[in-house]
């Protein structure tokens, strides 16, 4: 039944970054960066929240059941402005893995790639103005995309952190809605107006 509230948090080199039962959780402009058996995971009542954050080169081939994100037993997830990359399992999904009793899932205006794809599986994710590796039905409002296009669109990663290039298909992408983050990872301002697009990821081009 606990909350927490974290800004500018980083889940380094652990066995596994970050595990939540039973509690909700606002984590703004985190990092989850090489946790060897998965970066975030989050179970039972309650809500997850990621927001400007990177969720990166977690898991392994070895040993690992998923990679970047779990979520199930009635948990709600919610992806904003986030960029899952790059991350690996032994078996499933490497991005985002959602058990068959998770709750509801949101992704938007975020980036979603690993090297093998599809690298989500998540029956109650709704995936809007975001850059995935699912694929792209006709007339939604996604992009598809594969890691040879990530590896295009961002700097290579320092400590998890992907820098984003300018003027790549990510720009215009993202569109801003009452209640995002005024901001990037980085601190630089996003358009912060009902409906203005912008750059889909935690971070966009600095100014």
């Amino acid at each position: 039944g606990g909350q927490i509230f974290g800004d500018d948090l980083n889940f380094t080199l652990n066995r596994q970054g970050y595990v939540g039962t039973d509690c909700s959780a606002r984590l703004n402009r985190a990092v989850f960066f090489k946790n060897n058996l998965g970066g975030l995971t989050s179970l039972g009542v309650g809500d997850t929240a990621l927001i400007n954050s990177y969720v990166s080169n977690n898991g392994s081939n070895a040993e690992s059941n998923y990679g970047g994100i779990l979520s199930g037993q009635g948990q709600n997830l919610s992806i904003v402005y986030s960029t899952v990359l790059n991350n690996l399992s032994e078996i499933g999904a490497r991005s985002l893995i959602c058990t068959p009793d998770a709750g509801t899932t949101e992704i938007r205006n975020s980036v979603v790639i690993a090297f093998v794809a599809p690298s989500i599986d998540c029956a109650t994710a709704t995936i809007s103005q975001s850059a995935v590796d699912e694929g792209k039905v006709d007339g939604d409002t996604n992009i598809a995309a594969m890691m040879a296009d990530a590896m295009n669109w961002f700097e290579p990663q320092v400590s998890g952190v992907y820098k984003a290039k300018a003027d790549t298909p990510l720009k215009d992408l993202a569109v801003w809605n009452d209640g995002d983050p005024k901001a990037d990872f980085n601190g630089d301002a996003r358009p912060a107006t009902m409906g203005m697009t912008d750059y889909a990821g935690a971070d966009r081009p600095a100014p």
